[in-house]
C-alpha cells in the first residue's frame, strides 16, 4: 500500500509547485501593476487567496503525512473544483487553471448555429471578466486534469479518515 502514500506525496508536491509558481506570477503582476478596475482587483485578491491556501494546505499534507486529516483533501478538492469549468457567455467569462490544464470545450455561435469543439493544453490561467454586453457565442470547457484530481481528492477525503489505506504502510 506504499503506492497510496507515494501518490499522496506526488500530488501534494505537484499542487505545492503549481502554487509557488502562481505566487511568482502574482509577484510579477504586482510589480507590473496591471490592474484596470476594482473588479480585477477583487478577482486578483481571490486568486491570491486560493494560491496561498493551496501552498499552505499542501505543505501541511507533506509535513503531516503520518497524521493526515480528511480536511486537507477536502480543501484540495475545492481548489480543483474551481478549476474544472471554463465558461464564456453573454459578457461573463471565467477560466482558472493553477498548474496544468487539459481542456475539452464546446463552443456555440448562436446566430449561425455553428458548433465547434476541441481540446488544448494550457498552464496557469486566471481570467475573470464581467461585461454587460450581449455575446453571440457560448463556450463551456472542462479541465480534465482538475476533474481527475477532484475525484481523487474527494475519494481521499472520504477514505483517509479511517486510515485503512495508510496504516499498512508504516
Amino acid at each position: 500500500m506504499k503506492n497510496y502514500r507515494l501518490l499522496i506525496k506526488a500530488t501534494a508536491v505537484y499542487q505545492l509547485c503549481m502554487g509557488l509558481i502562481s505566487l511568482f506570477y502574482i509577484l510579477v503582476a504586482v510589480i507590473q501593476n496591471s490592474f484596470d478596475n476594482y473588479l480585477v482587483i477583487v478577482g486578483f485578491l481571490a486568486f491570491c487567496s486560493i494560491v496561498v491556501v493551496t501552498v499552505i494546505n499542501n505543505i501541511q499534507i507533506l509535513v503531516h503525512l503520518d497524521r493526515l486529516k480528511p480536511l486537507y483533501f477536502s480543501v484540495n478538492a475545492i481548489i480543483c473544483l474551481i478549476q474544472v469549468l471554463h465558461i464564456f457567455t453573454n459578457g461573463f467569462y471565467f477560466k482558472y487553471v493553477q498548474g496544468l490544464g487539459f481542456i475539452g470545450y464546446i463552443a456555440v455561435v448562436h446566430s449561425s448555429k455553428e458548433v465547434s469543439y476541441g481540446t488544448f493544453l494550457t498552464n496557469l490561467i486566471w481570467e475573470f471578466t464581467i461585461k454587460f454586453d450581449k455575446s453571440d457565442g457560448t463556450l463551456i470547457g472542462v479541465n480534465f486534469i482538475a476533474f481527475i484530481l477532484l475525484v481523487y481528492y474527494y475519494w481521499l477525503s472520504k477514505n483517509v479518515s479511517n486510515n485503512k489505506y495508510l496504516e499498512s504502510d508504516q
